[in-house]
This record gives structure tokens, C-alpha cells and sequence, in this order.
């Protein structure tokens, strides 16, 4: 915007369009500076109108679109100093308005959607944000984010929204790192995870739920150290927090259960499917690799070809189940391109 107040100010100065030589328009004195009404036009339409007084602008200067609607109207309220602006959709609806202060935007600056509604509010100290900021739905107008700059830094809350009005982030910022609790939210309002920053940097524990509000997971964050991943497994109620580099795999039981299989050999039953297990497990470490199965990348140990079967492998796991893993399709290319070191065929 401020090459907006650069334009304004050089088609005051300079002469881009053929002049209508009319009686009292476009004067100059003696000196050749600009006096009184001037008006530019651009192959026989006006582009824009002002006023001159010893070559300075001041009063209200109008420019156009090409169709004639109005496109912009400065106000020179100290000479070129300060100059109060609003800008037009070519429909004719405001599309901004606000201050310039030696050719700096300066206090608030409103923007509009072109059908006038207020879709952003930013304000600014001599051209550095410095104030609240708001950003509303197009359509609706509707609250979408705030946040607050102190000297051009995000400084104290900022939230964003769902499209309801529901917060969906909340976090804070000192000098323009975040510090201080972080949570995000469903669009139900339950919290998806929350966990603390120093810095820009996440420290202690970040939880996470599912969105029925159960805690699923901890990631632990200490200084210099890798981050320390826990789940949550649920069994007749109750819950256990478990290493997540313990577990070798998830296996289906039946329709209500599965079976955990951790990296010793150990076992032990949660109630959920494993279509449940999918939502929540982490897709950087597990991997479904059969219909009823998702597997630990360190479980997986190679396959062994099906003669006859191109399409379909049995996987070798550790530790190996009671029964042999079959598997095909589109989990067969997958598990024998993690031990293909050439590029996969397309």
C-alpha cells in the first residue's frame, strides 16, 4: 500500500495523460508551479482530479477506473504529510481506507471484501504494526483471527477461529516468539492438544486427544534431547501410558479388541479396533501393512515372495507372531519397496 501513496503522489507531479486545456483547469503560475483544479484524462476518460496549491496537493484528489466508477479518494490533510485514503472495488464498494503519514500507513487500515464486508483491520505506528490485527470470514464477517504487534513483533494473544466463531488455536507471543501455553481445539470446543513454549521452542509434555476428549498421546520435550513419544492404551476403563518405542505392532483380535505385541514378546489386549488404533497412532512410526495389522517400522525385519503371487508377500516380523503375516495388493508393493533399494516401478 505505501507504493499506492507513490503513485497518488506521482501522477499529481507528473503529466502521464493529455490535459482538457479548459478555462480555470490545469493553471500554472508564473513560476511554473501548479495552481488550483487540475484534471488528467486517459484517451477521453478522466483518470483523476485534485487540487494545487504552489505545486503541493491538498484538499481531496478523486482517481478512476477505466469504466468511471470511482477508485480511489485522498484526502491532503498537511500537504503531502498526512493523507487520509480510500480505495474503491470497481463495483463501487470501499475496498480500504486509512492514513498516510509521510507516505507511511499510520493508525488503523481497514480493508473490505467486494461486497463490503469487513474482511481485515491493521494498525500501524509509522509504518510498523503495532496494535491489534483482525481477519473476518468474506462472506460472513465472522471473527477468523486476532493477534497483536508491538513494534512490527507478535506480542501478547493471538486465536484463530473456526468458521462458527469456535476458537480453534490459542497460543502467546513475547517479542515475536511464541511463549507460554498453546492449545488447539475440535470444532466440538474439546481440545485437540496443549502444551507449553519457551521461545518458539516446546518444552515438558504436549498432550493429545481424540476428539471424543480421551488423551491419546504425550510427546516430552527437554532441552538438546530427542522428543520422548507416549501413548495411551484403554482397557475396561482404565488407561496406560506406554512408551510408544516399545510397541512392535497392532494386531486385530475381533471386532472390539486388539492385541498389542511390544518389542520383548509381551502382550496385552485394549479395547478398540484397529481402525480406531489407525486414527491415533503415529504415521511416521507405524504403518498398516495388512488388513489386520499396523506394524512398528523397526518390526519389520523383510518379507518372503509367494510363488505363483507376484501381488502378495508374507512379512516377517519381530517378534513373529503365532501365524504367518499374508499380505497383498497395495501392502505388498509397500512392504517390498522398503527393502528394494532401487527406485519402485510405477
Amino acid at each position: 500500500m505505501r507504493n499506492l501513496l507513490l503513485i497518488i503522489l506521482s501522477l499529481c507531479s507528473i503529466t502521464l495523460y493529455a490535459q482538457v486545456d479548459t478555462a480555470g483547469i490545469n493553471k500554472r503560475d508564473a513560476s511554473g508551479r501548479k495552481q488550483g483544479v487540475w484534471r488528467k484524462y486517459e484517451k477521453g476518460k478522466l483518470a483523476y482530479e485534485g487540487q494545487f496549491r504552489n505545486d503541493v496537493p491538498y484538499g481531496v484528489f478523486s482517481y478512476y477506473h477505466t469504466n468511471g466508477t470511482l477508485k480511489s479518494k485522498s484526502e491532503f490533510v498537511e500537504g503531502v504529510h498526512k493523507v487520509r485514503t480510500v480505495m474503491y472495488h470497481p463495483n463501487g464498494k470501499k475496498a480500504s481506507e486509512g492514513m498516510f503519514v509521510d507516505q507511511l500507513k499510520d493508525g488503523q487500515w481497514l480493508y473490505y471484501s467486494n461486497q463490503g464486508v469487513l474482511i481485515t483491520e491493521e494498525n500501524y505506528r509509522r509504518g510498523v504494526r503495532n496494535g491489534d490485527w483482525k481477519t473476518y470470514a468474506a462472506h460472513t464477517g465472522i471473527l477468523l483471527e486476532e493477534r497483536h504487534y508491538l513494534n512490527g513483533h507478535l506480542d501478547g494473544v493471538h486465536k484463530t477461529y473456526y468458521e462458527d466463531g469456535k476458537v480453534s488455536l490459542e497460543e502467546r507471543y513475547i517479542e515475536g516468539k511464541q511463549n507460554g501455553r498453546c492449545t488447539a481445539y475440535y470444532p466440538s470446543g474439546k481440545i485437540s492438544s496443549t502444551g507449553e513454549l519457551l521461545n518458539g521452542h516446546r518444552i515438558g509434555d504436549w498432550d493429545y486427544y481424540d476428539s471424543n476428549g480421551k488423551i491419546r498421546s504425550t510427546i516430552h520435550y527437554e532441552k538438546d534431547k530427542e522428543p520422548k513419544n507416549y501413548i495411551y492404551l484403554y482397557r475396561m476403563g482404565a488407561s496406560q501410558k506406554l512408551n510408544q518405542d516399545l510397541v512392535a505392532y497392532f494386531m486385530k483380535y475381533n471386532d472390539q479388541s486388539t492385541l498389542v505385541v511390544l518389542h520383548n514378546g509381551k502382550k496385552m489386549m485394549i479395547d478398540e479396533t484397529l481402525e480406531d488404533v489407525e486414527t491415533w497412532a503415529d504415521f511416521m512410526v507405524f504403518t498398516r501393512i495388512a488388513p489386520s495389522i499396523i506394524a512398528s517400522n523397526e518390526a519389520i525385519v523383510g518379507y518372503k515372495p509367494i510363488k505363483g503371487q507376484e501381488d502378495a508377500v508374507i512379512v516377517k516380523l519381530k517378534p513373529a507372531p503365532d501365524e504367518e503375516v499374508y499380505t497383498e495388493g497395495v501392502y505388498a508393493k509397500m512392504i517390498k519397496n522398503l527393502f528394494n533399494t532401487s527406485m519402485p516401478e510405477e
